[in-house]
Parts: structure tokens; sequence; C-alpha cells
């Protein structure tokens, strides 16, 4: 399956695809489905504009946090810094999430806000876990019907809640919606599934109340400035900043502690990880840790490791010539840590958000936070 599906990538949506009959032929069968695709969801927002579909209103104000690509652009960790950002003004916020990948049944609670994480990676999903271990003291709650996962939310009497991933969730209204963009791939091939990476249309970007473009250090100035330009063509003058994606410290598995960024500047790494974009952590950890890259071992997003996937990990890192292993916080949620066979230091790369002009964003969200109480 996994070979499928690289196959179809690599004809769709990689940097140069690939080129022949047969690719063209598949590129325009996916072409018509995507024009499908696009006229029926075109249909079901319009239904809303006339008042046929009618949104779910929460009794607090909702901010949601999403992305119009497939693939990983930061909502994690922008998650987790926009509710930093929330308390750091005295407000409490409530993380509802759709928890990808969880085999839980309904809604639950991953996390009570008193720093009692209640679920598994397994049963709640690698991310929402992830954020739950980085806010202990912010309540997460999981479901696919996130309307049901709302109503559980307000039982903590949150003042605002931050909706992950809810771009695409169209039965919820929400305050304001971020909307986070890859400054490298920011609207992809510029066609929607399955032709291309976007969820819906580009056009549908000007509903973002924010645009924000992620991991703008891994991209020249000169294509930086073209990406705003061209993203500056679909959203018009709706608010857009730029961010980076920054190592905040490492964490010793074995002990708990966390330790500085420079403890394997120059040593050798080997790193693994179930994530949308991996290559992004590899450059991360040589490029602003400073370490020498060993090897590595890329799993599928949101991977779930086996003990099969745990002695290859320690086997490769061996053979590699590693001093240490680095991985994600979403990977670890998901790590067996009780061996005795890991002789080697296992650390987690926390990753932060650092936002330019983050006092004007905070701001408008604020704003829509103070529009929004009482409606």
């Amino acid at each position: 399956m996994n070979s499928v599906e690289d196959y179809l990538l690599s004809v769709v949506a990689a940097d140069q695809p690939s080129q022949g009959l047969v690719p063209a032929t598949i590129r325009a069968l996916l072409a018509g489905l995507s024009l499908v695709y696009g006229t029926v969801l075109d249909f079901y927002l319009a239904l809303e504009k006339v008042g046929v579909r009618r949104r779910m209103h929460a009794s607090v104000p909702v901010v949601s946090v999403g992305n119009l690509a497939v693939g990983g652009t930061g909502k994690t960790p922008f998650t987790i810094y926009l509710c930093d950002e929330l308390i750091a003004h005295g407000l409490k916020p409530t993380v509802v999430s759709r928890g990808h990948g969880g085999r839980f049944a309904g809604s639950r609670i991953v996390s009570d806000g008193l720093g009692n994480v209640l679920g598994s990676a397994v049963e709640c999903g690698d991310e929402p876990l992830a954020i739950a271990r980085s806010l202990p003291s912010v309540p997460v709650i999981v479901g696919k019907d996130r309307r049901v996962s709302c109503t559980m939310a307000i039982a903590f009497a949150p003042d605002i809640i931050v909706l992950d991933d809810g771009f695409q969730y169209w039965q919820l209204f929400r305050n304001l919606d971020i909307v986070l963009l890859d400054a490298r791939f920011p609207i992809g091939n510029g066609w929607a599934l399955p032709r291309g990476l976007l969820r819906e249309r580009k056009g549908h970007l000007k509903r973002a109340s924010i645009c924000v473009l992620t991991r703008c250090d891994d991209v020249h100035e000169s294509r930086l400035s073209e990406t705003i330009t061209a993203v500056r063509k679909v959203i018009g003058d709706n608010p857009m900043f730029k961010s980076t994606h920054v190592p905040v410290c490492l964490v010793d598995v074995g002990t708990g502690g966390r330790i500085s960024l420079d403890a394997v500047r120059g040593l050798n790494v080997f790193y693994f990880s179930g994530i949308a974009n991996p290559e992004a952590l590899g450059r991360m950890i040589e490029g602003k840790l400073g370490a020498k890259i060993a090897g590595n071992h890329h799993f599928r997003d949101h991977h779930a490791y086996t003990e099969s996937d745990v002695e290859s990990i320690i086997r490769e890192s061996r053979m590699a010539g590693a001093d240490a292993i680095i991985t994600t916080e979403k990977d670890i949620v998901k790590w067996s840590v009780d061996r005795t066979d890991v002789t080697m230091p296992l650390y987690v790369l926390k990753i932060g958000i650092n936002v330019d002009d983050s006092g004007s964003l905070m701001k408008r969200v604020l704003d829509a936070y103070s529009a929004g109480i009482g409606q």
C-alpha cells in the first residue's frame, strides 16, 4: 500500500512529477476527480451561506488552527504556542482536537487541566497527547464530532476554545480561523485532492481570518518574497504573519530532565520520526543543534511503533555509530521506553514556534475573543 501511495505522490505532488504516458493519464483522471470534489464542496458551503445548513455556536469564543494542504505545517507546536500566549494574557483555554489516529469511539477527555493525562496515544492520537503533555494546565478533549467535544469542553469553564485542525470542520462556528501554510509549498501544486494535496481549492483561503507562513527560515529570501506575493493574490488584504520552527530544549527520556541544546553539539546523532516532514527535523538537528547526522529512520505520519520498530531503531543507531538518539514529542508518546538495551542517550527535541510580530497576531486573537463574548 505504501508503494502505491509513494508512486501516486511522485506522479501528482513531486517537485518534478514523473513523466510519460501513464503518469500523464493518471494526472488527467485525477484532475477530473479533483474538479468534481471541488464542485461538491463548493455546493456544500453554498448551502451554509444561504442558511440551509447551520453551524453550531459554542457558548464561548472558538479559535481554529488549521491548514489548507495535507501534511505537516506545524499545527501542534502552533496550538501549544497559542495556548501559552492566551494563558499569558490571563485567559483559560481548552483544546478540542479530532484525535487523528486514535482508536476511541465518541469524544473523550485526554487531559483534565490538572496535570492528569487520562488517555494513551493509541486511544486518543499522538498529537492531542503531545499537546496535553506540553500544556498540563490546559484541558484537552478529542472526538470526531467536535460539536460534542466542545460541549464537553464547556464543563471545564474555559474562556476560549482552541480548535486544533479545524479549518475544514464546517459544522462548528469559529470566531477566528488561523491557517498555517508551509512557506516552501504554501499551496502545493495548486490542485485540490486527489490531483494535488490541497484539502480544498486555494481560493477558499480567503475564508482565513489570519494566515501564518511556517518554516520561513527554510526558504531563501527571494523565494519567500515570491511566496508572500502568491499568497497575497489569494487572500487579498487579510493579515499574514511569518514564523519559524525553533528548538527549545532536549528532554532526557531516561531521567525526564531538560538539558541544553548544546549537549549534542558535535555528536553523531541518529534520529527517527513518524511525522509529515521528517527532513525538516534532520535539518534542525544538524543546522540549529550543531550535531552530525549519523543516520535516520523515517516512518509514516502518525506511525504506531511496534516492538520490531523499536528494535530496528536501536540496531540501526548502533550500526551508524551514533552517540545519541533524538525523536519528537509526537513520536515519544508511542515509544516503548522501558528497555534496558537502549544504552545510548535518548532525547526528545521540544520544538516551538517563533512568530514575527507576535504582539500584532495576539491582538487580533484577543480582539476576536472580546467580540465573541456573549454572542
